[in-house]
């Protein structure tokens, strides 16, 4: 008998210690009540949650006995889920980052981005009750390009509008948080950054000849290439000079391969970066694996230069910096019409009145298409993104670029932590699919389009082994502007065949806004306060100009003293 009781005490102490078993956990037995009658409902299903919610790790993250209970539930009670008990099953299994049916994934029910997933100090700020009359630079717009717009005219009169309840409240606040050194979109197989110049000349232009269409996209590469450079540049002296704590992560970015023809095409762009005085390298299949733990057939290209942040969390220090230098900004304030004056200036027209200003900067992104329907140079699209928490971190601080394009990861910084195995863990930040056009009415609302979203999902879990069977934690869709040339435009406003020079088009996303929003924002203040443009944004490659004639801008011809090196000697600065 004291035999029998002593081992019966010791399977108690074991089964402590290893948690219950899948017929006593507390998640179960909850379950397996709640489901008496027959059905379970949405609110039964939140108290599942929250019982779920008692026995994760310290860090909230599934145990290998709440995975086997959370199964078990779903094995035996999935036919009699309720719809939106289904939804909230499906956000338990994902907050946990836990498993379950892949078939069953569905879109997530959270569909408010990452970055503004908490209300920051500047949530319905306004400088004061009622916006100015009169200013004489308007910023339109407070995202990415709008705030350095702002952080550059400081010591100006200053008025930034944002439609928004808070700054980067659009396309800013639902982007990748990528900060990369190169654009990322093209037309057809990726052959490295000059000869996709050359494409999107050629297919703007198809009667040019080959070798004025060559010297062009030398040309208008070694522009970009400097542009993106500054990009990075002018984000860590904002980052320095406004003291901004926002997860940067500039330990750099990967683009795979998907074929031979590509890995060409990047060794050709790492010789075409050197001769720039830019370094990026090139990383065979095995360092590939070694530095992210993703396997790959091909080679990659490595940029030390870029990297990911919290777009969010940078604007609003960087709106903070200039607010306490004087700048005036207002949220929940829409421009709804600008008014031109006899005298040159604008009066604009807002929800919240109207102001005489001198100078305005649209830094407006797609949304700038709902205040000047004409621009259709301005194409609006949408992307999809998503969130996997609790997924082993492998990438070490990077951003990875694959599937030509069409899948990009981070784990931001602010989601890192270590598991009790000491295993690196964080959110992966998933984009990506293709880049959709949108009609410009769907601006405001940009669609979720779920067939793009489970692509991506899949292919997330191909690429990431340990999410297959994870549903994302929430996923939305992010607003960009696209070009035709995909290139910026930042731009003297032309409009009835005038060119005015008191209002400045800035949109520089195309589908990788950190890329080159700060520099974006500096041109633009530097041409408000100066009425010029500056020599190393030319006309042909950044005014919307470009796209009001069928002609091109630059010149179509090679000119003879120049050899096909000319453009690198070309001096580029960006003062």
């Amino acid at each position: 008998m004291f035999w029998i009781v002593t081992t019966l005490s010791m399977f108690s102490v074991i089964s402590a210690i290893a948690g219950p078993t899948i017929s006593n956990h507390p998640v179960y037995t909850l379950a397996k009540t709640l489901a008496v009658d027959g059905v379970l409902t949405k609110n039964e299903m939140l108290q599942i949650q929250k019982e779920a919610f008692q026995h994760t790790d310290a860090n909230g993250r599934v145990t290998p006995s709440l995975q086997e209970a959370l199964t078990r539930v779903e094995t035996e009670y999935r036919t009699i889920f309720q719809d939106e008990a289904a939804k909230t099953f499906q956000t338990t299994i994902a907050e946990i980052g836990g498993k379950m049916n892949p078939s069953a994934i569905g879109v997530p029910e959270n569909n408010v981005p990452l970055w503004l997933a908490e209300k920051g100090p500047l949530y319905k700020f306004r400088s004061s009750e009622k916006i100015p009359t009169k200013a004489k630079y308007l910023v339109v717009g407070g995202g990415l390009l709008g705030s350095s717009a702002a952080k550059n005219l400081v010591g100006e009169d200053v008025v930034v509008l944002e439609r928004g309840d808070q700054p980067a409240f659009g396309a800013s606040g639902r982007n990748g948080g990528n900060i990369e050194m190169l654009k990322e979109n093209f037309l057809t197989d990726y052959r490295g950054f000059l000869k996709v110049q050359e494409d999107l000349i050629r297919e703007r232009f198809p009667n040019l000849p080959k070798e004025v269409v060559e010297y062009q996209a030398q040309r208008q590469s070694v522009y970009l290439m400097k542009f993106f450079q500054a990009n990075v540049q002018e984000v860590m002296k904002t980052i320095d000079q406004a003291k901004i704590k926002a997860d940067v992560s500039l330990n750099g970015w990967l683009r795979i391969a998907e074929s031979v023809e590509e890995e060409a095409g990047l060794k050709a762009e790492i010789e075409f970066a050197k001769k720039l005085g830019i370094t990026f390298e090139y990383w065979t299949p095995e360092q590939v694996e070694k530095m992210t733990g993703l396997k790959s057939k091909f080679s990659g290209r490595f940029i030390q230069q870029s990297g990911n942040y919290h777009p969010y969390k940078y604007v609003t220090q960087v709106m903070q910096y200039c607010i306490d230098r004087g700048v005036k900004f207002y949220t929940q304030t829409e421009v709804t019409k600008f008014e031109k004056l006899p005298n040159g200036n604008y009066m604009v027209h807002t929800n919240q009145g109207s102001m005489e200003v001198e100078k305005v900067i649209l830094a407006t992104n797609a949304y700038t298409r709902t205040l000047f329907p004409e621009f259709s140079f301005l194409e609006p699209r949408v992307s999809h993104i998503s969130n996997f928490p609790h997924t082993k971190n492998t990438f070490n601080g990077m951003t990875v670029t694959k599937e030509k394009g069409d899948w990009y990861a981070n784990f931001p910084q602010g989601e890192h932590y270590v598991d009790s195995d000491g295993v690196k863990r964080g959110t992966l930040h998933v984009g990506g699919g293709l880049d959709t056009p949108i009609p410009p009415e769907q601006i405001n609302n940009p669609p979720f389009i779920e067939p793009i979203y489970q692509e991506v999902r899949g292919k997330t879990a191909e690429l990431v082994p340990g999410t297959a069977g994870q549903p994302p934690n929430r996923a939305w869709s992010g607003l960009m502007a696209f070009t035709e040339d995909r290139a910026p435009v930042i731009s003297f406003v032309h409009r009835n065949g005038v060119i005015d020079k008191n209002m400045i088009l800035a949109t520089t996303c195309n589908g990788y806004g950190g890329s080159q929003c700060a520099i974006g924002g500096k041109v633009a203040a530097q041409m408000a306060k100066t009425g010029q443009s500056p020599a190393d944004v030319p006309d042909d490659l950044f005014s919307m100009g470009r796209f009001l004639t069928k002609k091109p801008l630059f010149v179509t011809r090679v000119p003879p003293i120049c050899s096909k090196e000319f453009g690198l000697l070309k001096p580029i600065r960006f003062e």
